[in-house]
């Protein structure tokens, strides 16, 4: 059976579908054991503020801070809710 046919046959609403942030949460409480990246990506995508502070603190606290290029990198990967797009790049010349 259907996640959407249980949901019709208990009388709810597809609306009432868990988003997927919520199966995310959900995966993570219940399975409690994923490796550091898949719990570092996942919380990533769930909550990208938070992962951005305690990146940022974790590089205060390094003795040998990233490179610019590096931290650019990273920005990009888990994008500020409120940044504005990146214009494009000006293709070379030739």
């Amino acid at each position: 059976m259907s996640y959407a046919a249980w949901r019709r046959a208990h009388g709810f609403a597809d609306s009432d579908a868990p988003t997927p942030d919520e199966v995310t949460l959900r995966m993570m409480i219940e399975k409690g054991s994923f490796t550091p990246e898949l719990t570092e990506a996942m919380l990533a995508a769930v909550a990208p503020g938070i992962m951005s502070s305690v990146r940022g603190a974790q590089q205060a606290e390094s003795i040998a801070p990233l490179p610019d290029e590096v931290q650019d990198a990273l920005k990009e990967a888990v994008p500020e809710e409120a940044e504005a797009p990146a214009a494009p790049e000006e293709p070379p010349v030739a």
